[in-house]
């Protein structure tokens, strides 16, 4: 139950949060303004990261890298397994998240192998 509501908790953080200050495709506009392309939207983003966002990024890749490590030594249940699995896949459609995509490899890689 407490791995779930890990990986519940790191997913909402993950979609809420982090994409959006990394990724200004997944930002949504608070005016509702114009559609923008993605092209746009990444051209007008700013590179400068608040210091707790970019704290919350570092422990989210380190609980990353302890699911990957989790799964190698424990058996968790098919719905489990499907969380983990789409939590490792979704950095690789996200930009600027380099260190969140190389977690997110170990992460596939130990879930391929169970």
């Amino acid at each position: 139950d407490v791995i779930e509501r890990v990986i519940q908790y790191t997913k909402f953080h993950l979609q809420n949060t982090l994409y959006p200050q990394y990724d200004p495709v997944y930002r949504v506009d608070p005016h509702g303004g114009g559609v923008l392309s993605s092209k746009a939207k990444r051209a007008k983003c700013s590179t400068h990261k608040q210091r707790v966002i970019v704290m919350l990024y570092n422990k989210v890749c380190d609980i990353v890298s302890s699911l990957s490590e989790l799964l190698e030594i424990q058996l968790l249940t098919d719905t489990t397994i499907l969380q983990v699995s789409s939590m490792g896949i979704t950095p690789f459609f996200v930009e600027n998240v380099s260190e969140l995509q190389l977690c997110a490899i170990k992460l596939v890689t130990a879930v391929s192998n169970f």
